[in-house]
């Protein structure tokens, strides 16, 4: 695992909460990792930029609504 994937890991470790999100939006993180997505080769690294976007760019109703279901779903 190169470095940069474990920087990677780390940061999407810290979008499994909503403060951790809000934080790296607030600080421009999306515009670092799109950089990097553009300038990388390793696939690994583009897949792990990629599931990061896709966190951090999704509508957090929407995900809050998802997580409303599932709880109703499972009492």
């Amino acid at each position: 695992m190169s470095i940069i994937s474990a920087h990677l890991e780390t940061l999407l470790l810290l979008t499994t909460t909503f403060p951790g999100r809000e934080i790296m939006r607030k600080s421009g993180v999306y515009v670092v990792i799109r950089r990097l997505h553009e300038e990388v080769e390793d696939e690994d690294v583009k897949e792990l930029v990629e599931r990061l976007v896709n966190v951090l760019m999704r509508d957090e109703e929407k995900v809050q609504e998802v997580k409303e279901d599932e709880i109703e779903e499972v009492a």
